[in-house]
């Protein structure tokens, strides 16, 4: 038998409200696992609502063959989120014998509404919360959802919440959910995707960097919203020596794009700085880099902090949730505090003068997405609970 894979065909429904036709960090681990697992013998679906890009609605696949359902939806903050609950609440009753587990993402309404109709289905259900601290899911849940304190109350009936970090494990425990049901599984890597960087390395960094030609190629994956902290690095590039040359490019796109853009032009960055906005052949910029930078002020467990790491790029990271649980200072990449523009700009100039430590850092980051953030291995684990989850209901 393959290795992890179900003794019997394992059926997920995988609950994504967005689906975006640029995928943002989410979409891409849940699509990413969703692949996986259906290499490994399970059979997975997504039932999704609010879609970019996709004419045809009734029986999409997405690329890798998986079956999309399509809720309707429409762009109204409250109306379409009442319908979204609506339409789902029908679909999963009228479902309710098809699939084993309902695989959810975020701790908010989706998770909600099937943990309150679980008189009704009787399935196992799996929470999937994104991040932690102040853009967290339960800071979120507190701040923007109706009846904060009734979603929660109805969360800790849920059969397993799965974290991607520890720091968002902390906090579910401290809000009553049972320890028990609080699993700690990390985002995973395609490893082979995302391979090392120094056969297509920039050339023209060869010799001494205090020469004025020489250009460090810094580089930033994510999407441009308030908790990246983007600004701060923006300010550490106002703080560099002129004697290196540097160039950031921004892989994605975001509601504060028009506001960065313009801090960049107040800053007299533009020279500097590109906006590349969403990329599909996002590894392309990996290979091309030397530096990758993630300035966070909240996170989850970055996907891009990791196929950077996967890449072989020397890795700068704020200390926030999931970066250090991945990072060993100095040895696998460099954290610095987070909101600190005058740490992240000296961690630039130390890995600016040196490309030994730069090669030495990349290897090891690659060593560690090999070793504990594969897709495949993280796969295995959701089997794993899967089939431990569906032998408690069984008992």
């Amino acid at each position: 038998m393959q290795k992890g894979k179900p003794d019997k065909e394992i059926h997920i429904l995988m609950i994504l409200k967005n689906y975006l036709k640029v995928p943002n960090g989410t979409q891409w681990q849940a699509i990413s696992l969703a692949k996986a697992l259906k290499e490994k013998g399970c059979i997975v679906e997504f039932v999704v609502a609010n879609v970019e890009g996709i004419k045809n609605k009734k029986g999409y696949k997405d690329p890798s063959g998986i079956l999309v359902h399509i809720l309707p939806y429409i762009a109204v903050r409250v109306l379409g989120t009442f319908l979204y609950l609506i339409s789902l609440a029908i679909f999963i009753i009228a479902n309710r014998k098809k699939y084993h587990i309902y695989h959810i993402y975020f701790a908010k309404y989706s998770a909600f509404a099937a943990s309150l109709l679980k008189p009704l289905h009787h399935k196992v259900i799996i929470c999937r919360p994104a991040g932690a601290g102040i853009y967290g899911d339960i800071s979120v849940l507190k701040k923007e959802t109706w009846f904060p304190w009734l979603i929660l109350r109805t969360l800790r009936k849920v059969d397993a919440i799965v974290t991607v970090s520890k720091a968002i494990k902390d906090e579910f425990i401290s809000e009553n959910f049972s320890e028990e049901k609080v699993v700690l599984i990390p985002n995973g890597v395609d490893v082979s995707r995302f391979n090392m960087k120094h056969q297509l390395a920039n050339t023209s960094l060869a010799g001494d960097l205090s020469e004025s030609s020489k250009i460090i190629r810094l580089l930033f994956v994510g999407r441009l919203s308030p908790h990246k902290g983007l600004k701060y690095l923006f300010d550490a590039l106002k703080k560099m020596d002129d004697k290196i040359k540097y160039q950031l490019t921004l892989i994605g796109d975001g509601e504060i794009r028009s506001e960065l853009e313009e801090y960049v032009r107040q800053s007299n960055l533009s020279s500097m700085v590109t906006f590349a906005g969403s990329q599909l052949n996002v590894e392309k910029y990996y290979k091309e880099s030397d530096i990758f930078i993630l300035p966070s002020i909240s996170e989850g467990l970055s996907n891009s902090l990791l196929e950077a790491m996967a890449s072989g790029l020397a890795v700068i990271a704020a200390k926030v949730s999931g970066t250090e649980d991945v990072i060993e200072d100095g040895i696998n990449g460099i954290l610095v505090e987070s909101k600190n523009s005058a740490q992240i700009a000296s961690a630039i100039v130390n890995l600016s003068e040196s490309e030994s430590l730069r090669i030495k850092l990349g290897e090891n980051a690659r060593e560690t997405v090999l070793k504990n953030f594969s897709i495949d291995s993280v796969a295995e684990k959701y089997i794993a609970l899967y089939k431990s989850l569906l032998n408690k209901v069984r008992d």
